[in-house]
């Protein structure tokens, strides 16, 4: 947030347009200054979710936090990019002989001439189809942006993650080439965050292919379904590459079963790495679509188990740090949501009995659950 500030500060206050005043002055001085800062946000929009990233590390945050970190650089983007169109719109609305919107048209919508291949690809800052092509791309990627905005929203994602997650890729690379074909300079800032993107990301994928390939996925050794539990169960995985005390709990991994989907979910680790040192468990209930399917292939005891893969650990919020600044600790969860709690649990027992001194004198816990079989095996 910082950044884009100080830079429409710093462009404003060196603007000198001594033909202009009113509104046209205040389009000139800000119109071009959002842009780039719109250009600046959008350049670190592929950092904070590179998987396993180490400048994450370096830094001190979890994937959840920086997860935050690229919604709000996104959000930036977005209310600069809308700044920019609509300073332009107006600008562009008070030019030629005919009324607002019409001009609008003209000016950002190619038409006759302009659609024959020398105009489309005539790069010359003068020629009048350039200036009409370069708003027509700008205005394909801000509506681009729009919908990724929309389709964004918690409402959306949390009601149908799939749509998201499609429309997410789809619109988000519709964005950035038509920015480009927009300001072709744009790609000097993104390429070095798709670089480091790619650099981070590549190994993980060639690992997968490798374990789908050679090993047939992460070995699956038990499969547990809970009776009487609406629907939960329990995937024990055989010893894993990244030990998960290596990550602090609670962890969550992902994992993908490309039988089911080409899709990768995030799952809670329920449990600490130096106590599962020799497996990975994981306990999922059926809820949406892909639990649900998981756990009607899982129970076909008349097929072997599906390739499964995973990918972890991934580091969680330091609850334990912030829990042991408090002289007490209240938690709360409910059904599935008791995932979490276990290894923090865990983690507060252990660090009770440690010889460090201690500050938390009272955890308590509540966990509201209506399943018998999920709190037998709790």
């Amino acid at each position: 947030l910082v950044i884009p500030i100080a830079l429409i500060l710093f462009v404003v206050s060196q603007k000198d347009i001594s033909n202009a005043n009113g509104l046209k002055l205040w389009i000139h001085r800000l119109a071009n200054p959002a842009g780039y800062c719109a250009t600046v946000a959008l350049s670190l929009f592929m950092v904070p979710v590179a998987k396993h990233s180490p400048l994450l590390a370096a830094i001190g945050w979890s994937p959840i936090q920086a997860l935050g970190f690229h919604v709000w650089a996104g959000r930036v983007c977005f209310f600069m990019t809308f700044l920019h169109g609509t300073l332009y719109v107006l600008d562009y609305g008070r030019k030629g002989k005919l009324s607002f919107w019409p001009n609008v048209i003209n000016g950002m919508v190619p038409h006759g001439k302009c659609w024959s291949f020398q105009s489309i690809w005539a790069f010359q800052s003068g020629s009048h189809c350039y200036q009409i092509w370069r708003n027509a791309t700008g205005l394909v990627s801000g509506l681009s942006l729009l919908l990724l905005v929309i389709t964004s929203l918690n409402y959306i994602r949390r009601r149908n993650y799939r749509f998201f997650y499609v429309s997410h890729i789809i619109c988000s690379s519709v964005m950035l080439i038509f920015a480009i074909f927009h300001f072709y300079w744009i790609a000097i800032y993104l390429v070095p965050g798709l670089i480091y993107y790619l650099a981070c990301s590549l190994p993980i994928v060639v690992q997968q292919l490798a374990v789908f390939f050679i090993d047939g996925g992460t070995m699956l050794k038990e499969c547990k379904v809970l009776t009487s539990s609406n629907g939960c169960m329990e995937l024990t995985f055989a010893q894993f590459l990244i030990r998960g005390d290596e990550v602090q709990s609670p962890a969550y991994v992902r994992i993908c079963v490309p039988e089911l989907s080409m899709m990768w979910h995030p799952f809670t680790v329920p449990h600490t790495g130096d106590e599962r040192a020799d497996e990975l468990k994981l306990l999922i209930r059926r809820s949406g679509y892909f639990t649900s399917a998981l756990h009607k292939r899982l129970r076909q005891s008349f097929k072997p188990p599906p390739t499964i893969l995973v990918d972890g650990f991934y580091q969680g919020s330091d609850w334990l740090s912030h829990a042991v600044k408090h002289d007490a600790v209240l938690m709360v969860s409910g059904g599935i949501g008791v995932t979490p709690m276990l290894p923090l649990l865990q983690l507060l027992f252990k660090h009770s009995k440690s010889t460090m001194p201690q500050r938390t004198q009272l955890v308590s816990f509540h966990w509201f659950c209506r399943d018998e079989g999920l709190i037998r095996h709790v």
